[in-house]
């Protein structure tokens, strides 16, 4: 069973306030938060949403297309996303595209499941008004919520090209070269704590959602590159979630650095 919590306690406080005219300023992240005993949340397990199309498959290797590599680059991105294939498949659940009838609309073209849905409904509603309430200079919505497996295939294809180029370096010196197998798992450990193996995220499972969050004019931007992340924890809404996303049963996975996405569970354990 996959264990989540806030990154901090959830106090029961309400939303962070300020007066009108004030520019808002959150609390840095701190790396060395405490860690909590709990399965990646990344990988779709069993849980209540297990359904007869959740079954142990894959979409495979195939279908990759990489326009302008060579032959060999090619089957060096197959090898790397067959790596993250077989480690998500060890310990996880491979989720299909999820039927139309088992999604419920949250806001504009944006799904969940179900009770994801209703729970994401309230948790914007009320962000909103607390927005309001605060006289905060804010904008809130969604950017992402839920995608099919093989949307996020094409993601993970898509990303590719540059993962492999910010690794070049790296890859070079490892045993082999830079597309032996020692590049090859550490290509593959790159970018799985970036992009999901496709099937095996809650994005693909409609748990999980993106946040757009704009404050005082400014646009934080969904980047995994740590001067996006420490920005985006310095906001009002990145507060207000800390505090209060546990109250509709979303939670932070803190085995990736992405304070923008949370993800839905029945329970925190």
């Amino acid at each position: 069973m996959m264990h989540y919590q806030n990154i901090s306690r959830f106090s029961g406080a309400g939303a962070p306030t300020r007066k009108k005219g004030k520019k808002l300023r959150g609390r840095p992240f701190i790396a060395g938060v405490k860690a909590f005993n709990y399965a990646e949340p990344e990988l779709v397990r069993s849980s209540s949403y297990d359904v007869p199309y959740a079954v142990q498959q894959t979409i495979d290797a195939s279908g990759l297309k990489w326009d302008g590599a060579s032959p060999e680059q090619l089957e060096f991105m197959k090898k790397v996303y067959n790596i993250n294939v077989k480690r998500s498949s060890a310990r996880g659940t491979f989720v299909a595209d999820v039927p139309e009838s088992d999604l419920s609309t949250v806001e504009g073209r944006f799904k969940l499941r179900a009770n994801a849905a209703g729970s994401c409904i309230k948790m914007l509603k009320n962000v909103r008004e607390a927005i309001e309430e605060a006289g905060a200079d804010a904008t809130i919505g969604l950017v992402s919520a839920y995608r099919s497996a093989s949307h996020q295939f094409k993601l993970w294809q898509d990303y590719f090209p540059g993962y492999y180029a910010d690794t070049e370096a790296q890859r070079k010196k490892k045993d082999g070269g830079e597309h032996g197998d020692e590049a090859a798992q550490y290509l593959a450990s790159y970018i799985r704590v970036r992009i999901a193996t496709p099937g095996f995220s809650n994005h693909n499972n409609g748990l999980a959602v993106d946040l757009r969050n704009v404050q005082d004019g400014k646009t934080y931007r969904n980047k995994t590159r740590k001067k996006y992340t420490d920005a985006w924890r310095t906001t009002w809404l990145w507060d207000w979630l800390e505090a209060n996303a546990a109250t509709y049963k979303f939670y932070q996975n803190t085995h990736i650095d992405e304070p923008w996405h949370w993800e839905y569970r029945e329970t925190a354990s």
